[in-house]
């Protein structure tokens, strides 16, 4: 129930946040989430992703800043 109300919620904020916002910003908000994500389970859960798991959510960020310039 929590990851369901969880989830709810944030397409909700999302898409009121996307009205107000250009496409480009609502991106690069998006490409966040997985080093959002990999942060809060390194804090929560002391989960420790390698080199590579950084390297490849690295690479997929600057690969959506590369597209919005």
């Amino acid at each position: 129930m929590a990851g369901l109300s969880g989830f709810a919620l944030y397409m909700l904020v999302f898409n009121k946040g996307s009205m107000l916002l250009n496409a480009t910003t609502s991106c690069i908000i998006i490409s966040t989430s997985p080093i959002i994500t990999a942060l809060l389970a390194r804090i929560g859960f002391g989960e420790k992703p390698g080199a590579r798991g950084w390297a490849a959510t690295g690479l997929a960020f600057g690969g959506v800043y590369i597209m919005t310039l």
